[in-house]
C-alpha cells in the first residue's frame, strides 16, 4: 500500500488564500496529514511532538504550530529566539514512510523553506547554507532542526522556525546576523498560509525523491541541481568545526549522500557533520 506521503500530487501546490486558517482546515489542505494542532505557547514544538508520538497521542504525519516558543533550540543546542510574528511549527512523519535518512530529509525540507519564500518575494532573495539554514540577503531568516523519535527510530520530526513578520531592524548592531522575511521585504505574511505552503512543498519534493531514487542515500539530479542553484556558500572560505577540530577550506558543494566538500591543501574532503563557524567570500 502507498503511504500517504507517496500519494502526494504530482504537481505543484498553490497557495489559497484563508482569512483564519483552523487545524482542520490545514489537514484538508494537505491530504499527507493526518492531524494538526494549534497552541498559543509550548516550550518546544519538537519536545511536544515527540512526548505526543510516544504516548501514541497523535500518528504520522502531523504538524504542531505554536504562536510562541519559550525554550527554541536550533542544532548543537542553540537556543532559536521565537518573538512576535516568527512562524514556529513542527512536523512529524514516519520513518517508514518517508525512508531518506535524515540528513537528506533536511536538504530537502530547507529547499522547501527557500523556495516558498523566494516565490512570495519580487526578486529571489533567499539561499540555503548547508546543512539547512536559510538566508535572505545574507542574514539568517530560517533554522531547521531534524530529530529522531527514540521508539525504534520510527518517527521523524522536523522542527522549523522563520522570521516572518517579526523585524530585527531595531538592532544597532552592524553586525546582526539575522533578519526576516518582512525586514527584507517590507510585506507581512499570513503564517499559517506560509507553514501549509512549505509542507505542501515538502511532501511534493518528498514524492519526486521517492518516485524516481533507486537508492534513499542519494540525493536525486533534480534535488541536488536545485540546491546548487540556491547554494549561499558558492565561492566561499569556509571554517568548520567538528568537536575541538578545526578545517578550513574553500567550498566545492554537497555531495549526493549531502556531505559538505571543502579543498583543503589542494585536497578534497568531505564532511558529514560538524558546525559552519565563519565564511569569507
Amino acid at each position: 500500500m502507498e503511504s500517504k506521503i507517496h500519494q502526494a500530487a504530482a504537481q505543484h501546490p498553490t497557495a489559497e488564500i484563508h482569512v483564519v486558517m483552523t487545524e482542520d482546515e490545514l489537514v484538508k489542505k494537505i491530504p499527507q496529514l493526518n492531524s494538526a494542532r494549534f497552541f498559543d505557547e509550548l516550550e518546544s514544538t519538537n519536545d511536544f511532538a515527540k512526548s505526543a508520538f510516544k504516548l501514541a497521542d497523535l500518528s504520522f504525519p502531523f504538524i504542531i504550530f505554536t504562536s510562541t516558543q519559550t525554550k527554541g533550540r536550533g542544532r548543537a543546542g542553540k537556543s532559536w529566539d521565537s518573538s512576535d510574528g516568527s512562524l514556529t511549527f513542527s512536523l512529524g512523519i514516519s520513518s517508514a514512510e518517508c525512508p531518506i535518512p535524515p540528513p537528506l530529509i533536511s536538504v530537502v525540507f530547507g529547499l522547501a523553506i527557500a523556495n516558498t519564500l523566494n516565490r512570495r518575494c519580487d526578486i529571489p532573495i533567499c539561499k540555503i547554507k548547508w546543512p539547512n539554514d536559510i538566508y535572505a540577503n545574507g542574514k539568517k531568516v530560517s533554522g531547521v532542526l531534524i530529530e529522531s523519535v527514540p521508539a525504534n527510530h520510527r518517527g521523524i520530526i522536523i522542527g522549523c522556525g522563520i522570521n516572518a513578520n517579526n523585524s530585527f531592524l531595531i538592532s544597532s548592531s552592524s553586525n546582526w546576523v539575522a533578519t526576516s522575511f518582512a525586514d527584507e521585504t517590507g510585506k507581512e505574511i499570513d503564517i499559517k498560509e506560509l507553514m501549509a505552503e512549505i509542507v505542501e512543498a515538502f511532501f511534493f519534493r518528498v514524492n519526486e525523491y521517492l518516485t524516481i531514487c533507486q537508492d534513499f542515500a542519494m540525493i536525486p539530479e533534480p534535488v541536488l541541481a536545485d540546491y546548487q542553484a540556491i547554494d549561499f556558500l558558492t565561492d566561499k572560505r569556509i571554517t568548520l568545526q567538528i568537536g575541538k577540530e578545526i578545517i578550513v577550506g574553500s567550498y566545492v558543494g554537497i555531495r549526493v549522500d549531502g556531505a559538505i566538500q571543502l579543498e583543503v591543501c589542494n585536497e578534497i574532503h568531505a564532511f558529514h557533520s560538524g558546525s559552519i563557524v565563519k565564511i569569507e567570500s
